[in-house]
């Protein structure tokens, strides 16, 4: 199955912005309230790799036995852009699955979520800058439990806003810088599904955001719980000489 290739103007959810540059996205992908959105359906649309140089880039792929030999991030050597070669996913299913970057590691066993043909994991990729250059990179993953209930862990990056973008994006990085809700692990119910977030520093301008997602109504220990077991394999690559820096 070849990776689809998806635009912002389909998938990506209202409150993001680009600096004058067009490099900067401000802010994980959040819904007003902070909270990871759910992984995107597919239109069905199939796009070329040129896509893949617009700002921001939705890539759903199944996950593959480990047993069968087949990735489809690797089906092509030009099928996709050069960035994807740094990137190495595995699963067996029923026992475990991993995503690796030089950015971020994470993974987890079938003890936390369900690892399915069933299964999905969306990648998303931005511009943004980095040790002074701009780069096209990972800048967030959603690891479903099954592409029909809401189900997932997510990760991402979120950098530090510039100063002229609106006052909603500086509030929303001192609700990060403080952790206060909803980046204090308090777990709250929207839409059908419960969600609990937390903050990890990994600099002055720089967190990584992790959130877990559950069917219905939860407890808030029943989500510390899950989050919990999910950081406990996941580890950010990026140092502080690497962060981005916010234009000022």
């Amino acid at each position: 199955m070849t990776p689809q290739l998806l635009t912002a103007a389909q998938l990506a959810p209202p409150g993001q912005a680009l600096d004058g540059a067009g490099v900067h996205r401000a802010g994980v992908a959040a819904d007003a309230e902070g909270a990871a959105p759910r992984r995107p359906a597919s239109s069905g649309h199939r796009a070329s790799a040129s896509i893949a140089r617009r700002a921001f880039v939705f890539v759903s792929v199944p996950p593959v036995d480990h047993d069968d030999d087949a990735d489809p991030i690797r089906s092509g050597p030009d099928a996709l852009p050069s960035v994807f070669s740094s990137i190495d996913l595995r699963s067996v299913y029923d026992r475990s699955s991993s995503f690796s970057s030089p950015r971020f590691t994470a993974s987890y066993g079938a003890d936390l979520m369900h690892i399915t043909d069933k299964s999905d994991l969306n990648l998303r990729f931005s511009y943004y800058r980095d040790k002074g250059k701009v780069v096209w990179d990972i800048d967030g993953i959603v690891i479903g439990d099954d592409k029909s209930n809401n189900i997932s862990y997510s990760v991402f990056r979120y950098a530090m806003p510039p100063k002229d973008l609106p006052d909603s994006f500086q509030s929303n990085w001192k609700n990060v810088e403080g952790q206060k809700f909803p980046y204090n692990r308090s777990a709250y119910y929207k839409e059908a599904y419960t969600v609990i977030n937390s903050a990890q520093r990994i600099g002055p301008s720089l967190y990584y955001i992790e959130s877990y997602s559950a069917n219905g109504k939860a407890e808030q220990e029943q989500m510390e719980k899950k989050l919990d077991g999910f950081l406990r394999n996941l580890k950010v690559h990026e140092k502080a000489d690497a962060l981005v820096k916010a234009s000022n």
